[in-house]
């Protein structure tokens, strides 16, 4: 199915194309609104950085470009010799001469550096995965091109005067004769005019889109955002027509002018809407202890800079709407130069306000340091020659490709060893079946359905689990009464994510443009927060606790609400309970574990599905997380990363396989983002993880800590390991050391209101004494 925003992108484009043979000033103004509707609204889905060497590549394009257009006199027009062979001293029909234009041209050279600076530093930098900052990136980006098209409208206007009439009047694009169908140069001037208006309207979608996340994790409506949301509706058609519709040069004025009055008053509602959660966060100041008055200065100040960003922003695009419209209808020397110096102004403070709303998250790109013992990237694993299964079928493996397809295969048996030279290459099978593991993935919109089957089944549905209790039942609960019956076909038994897979099924991501991501959690934990865990992550949060709230509270539709306009919904995870085929492991006996709602055994399969363990290497399922991570880490390029959710009293890093899920990503240097229930609990347990050492944690299988122990080492070997575990957990570059920067709650700042909130509300009363 074609997206329509993309088919919009290109149907502009092509009226483009089409008006560049009739009128260049609308072809070039179309062309502009051709790019915004591309990247704003095509790309709005976009969450992650791109790699790293195409980042470098845009930042180096856009040194060259600001070099280029700076140089440009210069290079093409004969310095300022050649831009002074026409009388410097002729005056346009609003006053200005050779040296304003030029005076001008200094000023715009000045923001274009500026500005180049700035966008390096957001091209660069890495940040946790965002469809927000990345909106923010992409309109800096595009008020950078509009400045960059005034610069060389204006440096042409300054060295290539004319006088075609013979007037005596330097000519310019607001004389009434002047050929704005067919002059270049009066078409470049126009659209970057009309890219301001774009990019000022981006912005302001911004903040509105901004306003309604806080107002979502708020849990109810702040004032008068229904009347914000259709007003900024309301201004993008009054701005487009602004441009196009010059019926008159005081219709031109007074529709400016309508359109700025309008901003103005979505300004001060945006601000209205805004006090109701400050207000919560200031009156609940000192109904909790030192670590909740921290944590609510931090997102009262967090809001500050928003409203600080929203007024500053807003206002510089309403002084440049009202000069462009003033200018029009007066044609005066006044007017032209508050009209151009605005237009500078407007760039500047927009552009400002998306760097002040940006930086807080960002971070330069830097390499990472090498892991603990035993967890070396996996190319450079220097044991990995002596373990790996060698391709005995013919098929051309290279070294590099054997050792990045394969982890640390575990110690084989004596017997397994005899048995690799077997008919059929146990190589070639090993990496197929990493292959097939990888390709096992649920969609958070999937996650989110089934959670939502559990607590109540559709009409026509059966419920699987009839005594679910989302506050208690835990994800070992959900696999047995739940995943592995539903997973279940015949006789035999898949993967659950097999099964909800529409489509067949794929051959590794190789290619895809999915974003994916690979979770570690804690079968002990709560289901209900497991899903909570993921669907943060996809609405870009670092907390999980509200959206726990609303998921117990059955709000399952308005979280996929918030999916979609995220442009999230469709973000793939690879989680164990759903992509591990149970019915090849562990189906057929519970080991008397006991289900935490009823008490009673859990249940048991009797399906004829063969089983597994660590006896048959090759198609056992439960020994290829690290290849399986490498696997997924060297195709899925788009956005991947582990995420770690992290269980409210932090029996993750008690367990052996998610300590080694853990380092072997950060050793295969990979983007890890960290969901907790909420701040205080990274402050309740960071005594925990201060004491955390490998050889105290469990596994399910006493066999998997042994292999796990058995790779890292002895003794001095283990103490090391645990030395750089605790530099990896809670270092200055580690993976807390950012839960204390008061931005990274910028998006958490609806849900910590509502808390506040409640706080205040059930605050008890003292009594009066009188």
């Amino acid at each position: 199915m074609v997206d329509l925003r993309w088919a919009t992108a290109a149907a502009l484009a092509v009226l483009g194309l089409v008006l560049l043979f009739f009128h260049v000033t609308y072809s070039f103004a179309v062309f502009a609104m051709s790019l915004y509707v591309a990247c704003n609204l095509g790309l709005r889905t976009q969450s992650s950085p791109a790699p790293l060497k195409l980042r470098v590549f845009q930042a180096a394009a856009i040194w060259l470009c600001t070099s280029l257009v700076t140089a440009s006199p210069w290079l093409f027009l004969g310095g300022m010799q050649g831009c002074r062979e026409f009388d410097p001293k002729m005056k346009t029909s609003y006053g200005y001469a050779f040296d304003q234009v030029w005076t001008l041209l200094y000023f715009r050279h000045g923001l274009n550096w500026s500005m180049t600076l700035a966008a390096t530093y957001l091209v660069l930098a890495d940040h946790p995965p965002s469809t927000y900052i990345r909106d923010c990136l992409r309109c800096f980006l595009y008020f950078y091109g509009a400045s960059i098209v005034a610069t060389l409208a204006t440096t042409w206007v300054a060295c290539r005067g004319t006088d075609e009439n013979e007037d005596g009047i330097r000519d310019s694009m607001f004389d009434e004769w002047y050929p704005m169908n067919t002059s270049v140069v009066g078409a470049l001037q126009a659209s970057s005019r009309v890219g301001l208006i774009l990019a000022g309207l981006w912005f302001v979608r911004i903040m509105v889109k901004k306003i309604r996340a806080l107002e979502e994790a708020f849990g109810e409506p702040l004032p008068y955002s229904a009347a914000i949301v259709r007003l900024s509706s309301l201004l993008a058609c009054a701005f487009c027509g602004f441009f196009f519709l010059q019926v008159s040069r005081l219709a031109t004025f007074l529709g400016g002018l309508a359109g700025c009055l309008a901003l103005s008053v979505l300004t001060v509602l945006k601000l209205l809407a805004l006090r109701v959660p400050l207000r919560a966060l200031q009156s609940s100041r000192s109904c909790g202890g030192g670590q909740w008055t921290m944590k609510v200065d931090r997102a009262v100040a967090a809001l500050w800079r928003l409203q600080v960003a929203m007024s500053m922003g807003n206002s510089c695009i309403i002084l440049f709407v009202v000069t462009m419209g003033y200018s029009f209808w007066s044609q005066s020397y006044e007017a032209a130069t508050i009209q151009d110096y605005s237009s500078w102004l407007g760039a500047a403070g927009s552009s400002a306000c998306l760097v002040l709303l940006t930086s807080g998250s960002l971070r330069l790109p830097r390499q990472r340091g090498r892991g603990p013992p035993g967890t070396q990237p996996l190319e450079e694993a220097p044991q990995i020659q002596e373990r790996v299964l060698h391709c005995t079928c013919d098929t051309r493996w290279s070294l590099r490709d054997m050792r990045q397809s394969l982890s640390h295969v575990p110690r084989l048996s004596s017997l397994s060893k005899r048995a690799s030279a077997r008919t059929g290459c146990e190589r070639c099978a090993w990496e197929h079946k990493v292959q097939e593991l990888a390709s096992r993935r649920i969609s958070a919109e999937q996650l989110l359905d089934f959670f939502a089957r559990l607590r109540c089944a559709s009409e026509g549905e059966v419920r699987q689990m009839l005594h679910f209790d989302p506050a208690r039942s835990t994800t070992n609960d959900v696999v047995r009464h739940a995943i592995i019956p539903l997973s279940r076909c015949g006789d035999v038994g898949r993967s659950l994510a097999e099964v909800l897979q529409a489509s067949p099924s794929r051959s590794g991501c190789l290619g895809s443009t999915t974003t994916v991501r690979m979770v570690t959690h804690h079968w002990a934990n709560r289901f209900r927060d497991l899903v909570a865990a993921v669907v943060a992550d996809s609405l870009g949060l670092q907390c999980w606790d509200s959206v726990a709230e609303q998921l117990s509270a059955g709000k399952e539709k308005k979280l996929r609400e918030r999916l979609y306009e995220q442009g999230s919904w469709h973000w793939e995870y690879w989680i164990c309970a759903f992509c591990i085929n149970q019915h090849a492991s562990i189906c057929q006996t519970s080991m008397g574990a006991r289900d935490t709602v009823t008490g009673e055994v859990l249940p048991t399969c009797d399906c004829s599905t063969p089983k597994y363990l660590n006896d048959f290497p090759i198609q056992c399922e439960l020994n290829k997380f690290d290849s399986m991570m490498a696997h997924l880490h060297r195709h899925c390029r788009h956005g991947f990363l582990q995420v770690l959710a992290i269980d409210r009293d932090f029996h993750l890093f008690s367990r052996a396989w998610c300590i080694a899920e853990l380092v072997q990503a950060h050793a295969s240097q990979m983007d890890q983002h960290v969901v907790l229930h909420s701040h205080e609990t990274l402050k309740q347990h960071s005594g925990q993880l201060r004491s955390l050492r490998v050889e105290d944690c469990s596994a399910s299988r006493p066999e998997d800590k042994e292999a796990i122990l058995a790779k890292i080492g002895h003794g001095p070997e283990i103490a090391e390991f645990n030395s750089r575990l605790q530099q990896l957990l809670l270092g200055s570059e580690g993976l807390f050391a950012g839960w204390t920067n008061g931005e990274t709650l910028l998006l958490d700042i609806g849900s910590i209101a509502a808390r506040a909130k409640v706080r205040r509300e059930t605050r008890p009363r003292i009594p009066d004494t009188e």
